[in-house]
């Protein structure tokens, strides 16, 4: 009998809660779900925290996302079954067992959970939050790491700084041709940046005027 119109006919769908035995013993092995996991997990959430957010008189809350910079800080380390590291064999976002050897994002909440590198990505990339412990994994990271600041020697004169003065550089460093083949060991070398001209790299030999490149 066709369902009349307005009304939703659920014939399609399998039933859930059956209590035949057979079932269990017959069930196939688990594999990745036939569903986008990771849309309706953070779909989930999302709607949660709206929820939360709601009830609470805040209104709808705005999700943060994780930057370009801040995924490449993520831990990305090699699994190893039964190690303490690992206490869980399979990815939460995917369903997938991860594999001897092959590397995981290990996020830096307490319970160090871990994820395929490219489902972590995608999950950071829309939330930065932890989705099994809702600890926000942005505050953990480790800070970028900064270039070493040079120090400036001193100041010339006409506004220059020395940025960096080797009196007696390695001699694997190349000198100019103009400095005899006799007085390259001693052969001193000065760089000065000037804000408005650049850098001048300058090669001096003592007791002799300086000259620049």
């Amino acid at each position: 009998m066709a369902a009349s119109a307005g009304t939703l006919d659920y014939s399609r769908f399998d039933h859930i809660g059956s209590d035949d035995s057979g079932d269990e013993q017959e069930r196939p092995a688990r594999g990745p779900p036939p569903v986008p996991v990771l849309e309706d997990l953070e779909d989930y959430f999302r709607r949660l925290d709206e929820r939360t957010a709601t009830a609470a008189g805040a209104g709808p809350v705005s999700v943060d996302r994780c930057s370009d910079d801040e995924l490449a800080r993520l831990s990305v380390v090699p699994f190893v079954r039964g190690a303490a590291l690992f206490p869980y064999v399979d990815c939460a976002v995917c369903l997938a067992d991860f594999c001897d050897d092959e590397h995981v994002v290990r996020l830096p909440c307490a319970a160090g959970h871990c994820f395929h590198v490219r489902c972590a990505r995608e999950m950071l990339a829309r939330s930065t939050l932890c989705p099994l412990c809702r600890v926000d994994v942005r505050r953990l990271l480790a800070p970028p790491e900064r270039p070493p600041t040079r120090r400036a020697f001193g100041f010339t004169r006409d506004g220059g700084v020395i940025k960096r003065y080797e009196p007696s550089p390695p001699l694997e460093i190349a000198r100019p041709s103009y400095i005899p083949e006799a007085d390259r060991a001693r052969a001193g070398y000065v760089e000065i940046e000037y804000p408005s001209q650049g850098v001048a790299r300058i090669w001096r030999v003592e007791n002799r005027p300086a000259r620049a490149e």
